[in-house]
């Protein structure tokens, strides 16, 4: 890239401003500690479900989906819903959601007992996730999961926000088919 010798001020400096930074990237790569070692469970040379991301015995799961560019904002009689929320019981299959389908703006809310095999998808999708730092970026919708497991709580983060380094989460590749695996539930 060549930069010219003088930027003025304006709306070319900041987009050029913002382009170095992202072409720069935020936080660490890919694998590597802050101390410039390597951390365990990074994504460098993972594989779908290693580092043991969701425990075996996993009870229920918490999935939210917020913010991102183009927020949805659903009407709903105290307000307006800005999360999409899935609550599934892993063990029986017990499902209520309430999502906000676009374009129509639409606020669906669902309470049913999944299928075996919609609950294997899930499972499945759960399954493939693994332990990443790889990701940084500020324009997608949030996605978190938290599960309850036979060790506690365990909460995930989409790794599209890894360089924000959230205490107590880990953050995890995969996401995108997890909630797509969910959306697939509601109508």
């Amino acid at each position: 890239m060549v930069l010219p010798d003088r930027l003025a001020p304006g709306p070319r400096a900041a987009l050029l401003a913002l382009a170095l930074l992202a072409g720069l990237g935020c936080g660490r790569t890919a694998g590597q500690a802050d101390d410039g070692g390597t951390d365990a469970g990074a994504d460098a040379g993972s594989t779908p479900g290693d580092a043991g991301v969701v425990p075996p015995g996993a009870t229920a799961l918490t999935a939210t989906r917020s913010g991102g560019f183009a927020v949805p904002m659903c009407p709903r009689d105290a307000g307006t819903v800005l999360a999409d929320t899935f609550h599934l019981a892993l063990d029986g299959g017990a499902l209520d959601a309430v999502v906000c389908r676009r374009p129509r703006m639409e606020l669906v809310a669902v309470a049913r007992t999944l299928s075996l095999q919609e609950l294997t998808a899930v499972r499945a999708a759960l399954a493939g996730l693994s332990a990443s730092t790889a990701g940084c970026g500020a324009d997608k919708p949030e996605l978190r999961v938290a599960l309850e497991t036979p060790s506690g709580p365990l909460r995930l983060v989409d790794d599209f926000y890894a360089c924000q380094r959230e205490a107590g989460v880990v953050y995890v590749d995969g996401m995108d088919a997890l909630f797509g695996a969910l959306d697939q539930l509601v109508p």
